[in-house]
């Protein structure tokens, strides 16, 4: 799933820094997804940031950056805690898997 974090302005592109809320689970159509790993925007602007990965495996989380793997026990929606960590962190691709 791919959140529109980006707007356009008169000024040109601009980065969506509002708080998002990311459901754990999903129900599409009568099918039940939840949610596996995400993409996020590290940046202030939509013209410049980079891009990392995130992946829950049980009550630890990955963040792959580039080529540094690092993780962190996680209890809750671990989308939530980096968007509390990091502000300019924003979500951007999310992905889910079918129940």
């Amino acid at each position: 799933m791919t959140l529109n974090r980006f707007k356009y302005a008169a000024g040109g592109l601009v980065k969506l820094m509002t708080s998002v809320d990311i459901p754990a689970s999903i129900n599409f159509a009568g099918t039940g997804y939840t949610l596996e790993a995400a993409v996020i925007h590290a940046g202030r602007s939509a013209n410049c940031g980079h891009y990392y990965a995130v992946r829950q495996f049980n009550d630890q989380v990955k963040v792959y950056n580039d080529s540094h793997v690092s993780s962190f026990k996680s209890s809750t929606n671990y989308i939530h805690e980096l968007q509390d960590k990091f502000s300019n962190d924003t979500p951007y691709i999310l992905l889910y898997s079918q129940v």
